[in-house]
């Protein structure tokens, strides 16, 4: 059972998850899904996209670009909308014939239940390159960026689904002083214990935090 202001650990990875026709999703294919939605677009799952080693479900997706959303005001820290030198990175290894799928870290997005949509919680730069190279008709090994590696988080709340954005973004691209008082200023207004707060902030900073 999870207490106070922890976050919740994640066992249920969705094993589907279905399209609907206007672009959200339903992680079922029962009577009613997608009813307020246009109903469903295929009676088929959305692709996975790979599995772990051993052939155990690791709960990611190929999701289009398009069916992505953005809310910069739930789930992004940083001042910018994405990091440029994140961005050119991807773009750069494409280009020099170094990308490679296996070696590329999913995004994450989470299901919002209200509205179908998937958000995305970490991950704006590597969408930003995808939609690039997506853009330049860019492919590899016979898959096009048009679509994303994506893991889906759902059953959770939006505030859950900040704190777990605010995490993840945090420990990616190093951020500036403003970008991590930010972080910890929204920590506060969220109502997480102090102690927690100094506890993330000795974790992802170092014991002089």
């Amino acid at each position: 059972m999870r207490k106070g202001n922890e976050m919740p650990i994640f066992h249920d990875i969705p094993q589907e998850f279905y399209r609907c026709k206007d672009g959200t999703y339903s992680d079922h294919a029962r009577r009613g899904a997608c009813n307020w939605h246009g109903g469903l677009e295929s009676p088929e799952p959305i692709e996975r996209c790979q599995t772990g080693p051993h052939g155990q479900d690791t709960g990611v997706f190929l999701v289009p670009l398009d069916d992505l959303h953005t809310n910069e005001e739930w789930f992004q820290n940083r001042a910018q909308a994405f990091s440029t030198r994140s961005v050119e990175n991807i773009v750069n290894a494409y280009l020099d014939g170094k990308f490679q799928w296996a070696q590329f870290d999913p995004i994450t997005a989470w299901h919002n239940p209200a509205d179908g949509r998937l958000y995305i919680i970490s991950g704006h730069s590597r969408t930003e390159a995808f939609r690039r190279l997506c853009a330049m008709g860019a492919s590899v090994d016979g898959r096009s960026f048009c679509e994303i590696p994506t893991k889906i988080v759902r059953g959770i709340s939006l505030e859950e689904a900040q704190r777990l954005a605010m995490e993840s973004n945090t420990l990616a691209t190093p951020e500036t002083d403003i970008e991590r008082a930010r972080y910890y200023r929204r920590m506060r207004e969220q109502g997480v214990p102090e102690s927690q707060i100094k506890a993330d902030a000795k974790r992802m900073e170092g014991r002089n935090a």
